[in-house]
């Protein structure tokens, strides 16, 4: 038995010896989750919040929530926030539950909630989920309701993110783009330069040089009368040919993917 696990069996006995009282398991749940042990802090959160006041209950589901969260359980998570929510307007709960949507690309789901609660918070906490507002609204493609959202903003520390966000959609909008039909032209016309394109440079030399060595090995065992060999070659050569095009494809859809996540993590709250 290693020595962790020996760790948290004795943790474990220590408060079981206690009589089970609510504060402790929360002390116990709260270091399992610090070991991340999420399943089973998630179940003395649960055994927390059966036991003990509607204080005890909020705090259970904050730390089961933030287990959920933590073990990529994010959809758990959610539900856990909502939870919290239908309990009272918890500001804390709301500003997670937004945060997390987000985080997961959850767009409209995260405006969705935004636009529930946002009328009964007070005017700098309102100004803090238009953030999230606007952010979603950007990586949803609508700039024009994300600027509107922003320009609604006016406490300090949300009105000087909103300012930032601003400046950088000035800078990086239109986002610079590759096209696919470009890509597929380049790499029919010249083996490599679909990939040259799409700013990979190592990826476009190795395929002109596979393509190259093809097609010099095919028009040499033509030339030498091997016609054999010269249609094996080209059956083989041309396969590589075409897959070449068909990866100029994916390397577009790669290029726009990390263009979108670097913009995404520039106006990020």
């Amino acid at each position: 038995m290693n020595l962790r696990v020996f760790a948290i069996l004795f943790i474990l006995l220590f408060f079981i010896s206690l009589n089970g009282e609510v504060t402790n398991n929360f002390a116990y749940a709260d270091f399992l989750k610090s070991e991340k042990l999420y399943d089973l802090a998630i179940g003395e959160y649960y055994r927390s919040m059966y036991n003990g006041s509607k204080e005890d209950t909020t705090r259970a589901l904050f730390g089961i929530a933030e287990c959920y969260a933590k073990s990529h359980k994010f959809i758990e998570a959610a539900k856990t926030y909502e939870k919290l929510e239908d309990q009272e307007i918890n500001w804390d709960a709301i500003k997670l539950h937004t945060f997390l949507l987000t985080d997961i690309k959850y767009y409209y789901e995260s405006n969705k909630l935004i636009d529930k609660f946002i009328q009964a918070l007070p005017k700098e906490k309102q100004d803090s989920l238009l953030i999230y507002k606007a952010v979603n609204l950007i990586n949803l493609g609508k700039y024009n309701e994300a600027e509107e959202t922003l320009n609604q903003i006016s406490t300090d520390y949300p009105k000087s993110r909103a300012l930032d966000i601003q400046a950088i959609m000035d800078e990086s909008l239109p986002l610079k783009f590759k096209k696919s039909g470009k890509a597929v032209f380049f790499q029919a016309i010249l083996p490599g330069a679909g990939y040259l394109y799409c700013k990979m440079p190592q990826t476009a030399l190795a395929t002109l040089v596979v393509n190259s060595l093809f097609g010099y090995t095919i028009m040499d065992n033509f030339k030498r009368g091997n016609t054999g060999s010269g249609v094996f070659f080209s059956v083989i050569g041309t396969g590589f040919y075409l897959g070449s095009i068909y990866g100029s494809l994916q390397a577009v859809s790669k290029y726009n993917k990390r263009e979108m996540e670097n913009f995404s993590n520039k106006i990020r709250p």
